[in-house]
């Protein structure tokens, strides 16, 4: 749903791609409050394809503005922006304040 909130139409299953990728990282992250998040993010990808498929004859008749590497994430990219909203880096060192 997040990639149609933009009034992002023309990637057919963006959405579901975005929550396969991410749902890895999301996990992990979910253990540091003793995966409480989890559940959610797993049900997240059976209804991220449910909505991608209503949303399937509006991804197949629309022109899409912006490239499909553009709204979708990598796995990589979102854990690291995770990590370095926690302050830390990839490689577990402190990111060090920009002031």
């Amino acid at each position: 749903m997040m990639v149609h909130h933009e009034n992002e139409f023309g990637h057919p299953y963006a959405g579901f791609h975005n929550s396969v990728t991410t749902a890895p990282c999301n996990i992990a992250i979910s253990g540091t409050v003793l995966f409480v998040y989890a559940p959610f993010i797993i049900a997240d990808i059976p209804l991220s394809l449910i909505a991608d498929t209503l949303y399937l004859p509006w991804d197949l008749a629309a022109q899409p503005a912006m490239d499909r590497e553009e709204i979708t994430s990598s796995v990589k990219e979102h854990c690291d922006e995770w990590v370095k909203a926690m302050g830390g880096t990839p490689g577990g060192r402190q990111v060090p304040n920009e002031e």
